[in-house]
């Protein structure tokens, strides 16, 4: 009887409100009414059955009909109709509620809303999935940006020492790069009869024989830790002690020409055949460092020391090093040294030189050249043949010749 009076005035309470909006839940999920049964209607521990909870509602696998809709009553019949649609936020809810499109009302907006509401997560997918290949490709790119800006620098450091450049990326002036050295030791070198060995051969041939000197040279400052500042046809010259001060920069150089004496009679003149042969001149001093102009800019070192060094090239003979009295005094023991005496030097008068006969505790040849060989490697060079490059070994004692990897 209670029941029945409860039934009564929630039916009343209907009929008073017939202009509102009312949701209604199932308390049983779908699969459970489909397999008709009941279900347990869940209940608080004072027995009353548990209010609306959306998290029910939108839990996937425990998915109760939800309904909205409106009381319409039919004074003929004195009864109450609902009319209602289910709610479904999307696709997916509609499929876990085990409905169809088609089960949707086809006189309001709910298909179309179902339809544009999906439309629209789709679209934003695949915006998504769009952002997603676009970044990743913003990374490659990033990357390969990288990669392309230390090759940039690594060829940058071998034109100009690195802390100068740096200082240069900084807005530094190049006279502001220029800087004194109290001390350093210079050393020029070139190819004995080079004149006349460019005669008897092609020019093409005369830059293959240059490029397998120097890859030689190269090869030995990266071992000795001396800075190469030019080459001027045959002439090759580098500086120990710049731009980063040292005070075994005399041993450095002096090591650097006796690998160098031993590491041209690999290679080979290209007509006779005969080994090239080199003068070595050796001097210290103080000079002035950095860079002028605007254009090309090259790490440039001035100073009578560097004229004086050049001097001492020019007065030695082949293959021998000439060194200054200046640069015997900054020598360990280990360096063997004999003196040549009194020496005419055009622009300095007589000076006392001396020749650098060896060192003691050498390291031999063929482990220097393979330490700068795989030096080269990891740098990007590799061995090629005198044909791919110039067409120009003729006899099997054609130099050795390297090129950067693609």
């Amino acid at each position: 009887m209670e029941g029945h009076d409860k039934a009564a005035e929630a039916y009343h309470a209907i009929l008073a409100r017939r202009n509102n909006i009312f949701e209604l839940i199932s308390q049983a999920a779908v699969e459970e009414l489909r397999r008709g049964s009941s279900g347990k209607q869940s209940r608080l521990s004072n027995g009353e059955i548990m209010p609306f909870s959306k998290e029910i509602v939108h839990s996937k696998g425990n998915r109760p009909v939800h309904l909205k809709g409106q009381m319409l009553y039919l004074s003929e019949w004195n009864r109450i109709i609902y009319l209602a649609s289910p709610v479904m936020p999307d696709l997916d809810a509609l499929t876990d509620s085990g409905l169809f499109i088609n089960d949707l009302s086809m006189h309001d907006f709910s298909r179309d809303l179902m339809m544009a509401g999906t439309q629209k997560s789709v679209e934003l997918k695949l915006l998504l999935d769009q952002e997603r290949i676009k970044s990743q490709k913003l990374q490659e790119s990033m990357k390969k940006l990288d990669e392309e800006m230390k090759r940039t620098d690594e060829l940058l450091y071998q034109m100009i020492p690195q802390s100068v450049a740096d200082r240069l990326r900084l807005g530094a002036s190049p006279l502001e790069t220029c800087q004194s050295f109290d001390i350093v030791t210079i050393l020029f070198s070139d190819v004995v009869q080079f004149t006349e060995i460019s005669s008897r051969i092609t020019p093409m041939e005369v830059v293959c024989l240059l490029n397998s000197m120097y890859s030689v040279y190269d090869q030995l400052t990266e071992i000795h830790k001396v800075y190469k500042v030019e080459t001027v046809g045959d002439a090759y010259m580098i500086v120990g002690g710049v731009p980063e001060p040292c005070s075994d920069h005399a041993e450095r150089v002096c090591s650097m020409g006796l690998g160098m004496l031993q590491g041209i009679r690999g290679v080979a003149e290209p007509f006779s055949g005969e080994p090239i042969q080199i003068r070595v001149g050796v001097h210290s001093g103080p000079v002035v460092a950095g860079i002028v102009g605007l254009k090309m800019p090259r790490y440039c070192l001035f100073g009578d020391t560097v004229n004086t060094a050049s001097r001492m090239e020019s007065n030695s003979m082949p293959m021998r090093i000439h060194v200054s009295e200046k640069t015997k005094s900054l020598l360990g023991s280990k360096f063997r040294l004999k003196e040549r005496g009194e020496t005419k030097i055009k622009g300095k008068g007589l000076m006392k030189t001396f020749w650098l006969e060896g060192k003691d505790e050498e390291v031999p040849m063929k482990r220097v050249m393979s330490a700068g060989q795989v030096r080269n490697n990891r740098r990007g060079y590799i061995p090629i043949s005198s044909e791919d490059l110039l067409k120009c070994d003729r006899r099997a004692s054609a130099p050795k010749i390297f090129k950067m990897k693609d």
